[in-house]
């Protein structure tokens, strides 16, 4: 198993365990709010003194409506405080600096929506 898929599959899992609905992609029925979309990572290398580094950017969705307001901020916040990924193979540390979450109003549908947007990045250890 490759290092990006070892960290999206840990994360996923650990999601899941928030009990919302995950998806890989934007759901195309009816789903209940919040709703979780893991998103795509992209693998960065970084030239170390004595080594070569993997940074892993992941992009996470969290879609909300109006009711749901609050459970967007604490499920965004919740996925945000995390800082280590522990896989089999590998630990990540989150590069605080590197990251960020914003919410954001969203009305290209017929529903006022609230969209979490988290951009991580994961360095390997």
């Amino acid at each position: 198993m490759t290092i990006t898929q070892e960290l999206y599959n840990t994360i996923y899992f650990n999601l899941n365990k928030m009990g919302y609905p995950i998806f890989e992609t934007l759901p195309q029925g009816e789903v209940p709010y919040p709703f979780i979309v893991m998103g795509a990572l992209h693998k960065r290398h970084r030239n170390l003194k004595t080594a070569i580094g993997i940074l892993i950017d992941v992009n996470i969705d969290v879609w909300g409506n109006s009711e749901s307001r609050f459970s967007v901020d604490d499920i965004v916040n919740e996925i945000d405080s995390v800082t280590t990924v522990e896989t089999e193979h590998w630990q990540f540390i989150k590069r605080i600096n590197e990251s960020d979450c914003q919410i954001l109003h969203d009305n290209s549908t017929h529903a006022d929506l609230l969209h979490g947007i988290l951009d991580l990045t994961f360095e390997s250890r």
